[in-house]
């Protein structure tokens, strides 16, 4: 029974050695495979580490060309600004102008016909002939002619 025992355990032995090279085996294979993730996850965190610089940098570019498209816009609504000024101020300038203008040349085309000056006051003038017929009339009531008076007033009613 001793050697029948004997063997059996040698046969364990054997056996649990087997299991232990195995378990070796899987637990180098392991720490293999998580070293290769590692190295994978490694690359590709370098990879999107130089994609984030890379859009950090074309995002500065784009920040400074917004910054001189802003700085441009600004100026630009400073000359706008500037520029309507000029123009109502010309505007205003024109109208008053023309306000004058007006004025004179009604000025210059008055005269005793549609204005107040009575003609005499103007000079080179001219006379103005009266075309109306004599009739050979006084120049007063005519003989013979009832006169218009005012009409009788009717006397109204006090009431107190």
């Amino acid at each position: 029974m001793n050697s029948n025992f004997q063997a059996m355990l040698t046969e364990r032995n054997h056996e649990v050695k087997n299991l232990r090279r195995q378990l070796a085996d899987s637990r180098s294979e392991m720490v293999t495979i998580r070293n290769n993730w590692m190295q994978v996850f490694e690359d590709l965190q370098a990879e999107h580490a130089k994609a984030i610089r890379n859009k950090e940098s074309i995002n500065k570019v784009l920040e400074k060309r917004n910054l001189k498209a802003e700085m441009l816009i600004n100026e630009l609504k400073d000359k706008n600004f500037v520029m309507k000024q000029e123009f109502y101020a010309t505007q205003t300038e024109l109208e008053e102008e023309r306000g004058k203008i007006q004025k004179l040349m009604a000025q210059i085309n008055k005269n005793y016909e549609n204005s107040s000056v009575p003609s005499s006051m103007k000079p080179n003038r001219k006379l103005i002939t009266n075309n109306r017929e004599k009739s050979g009339k006084a120049p007063s009531g005519q003989l013979g002619h009832e006169g218009h008076g005012r009409k009788k007033q009717v006397a109204t009613k006090v009431i107190e």
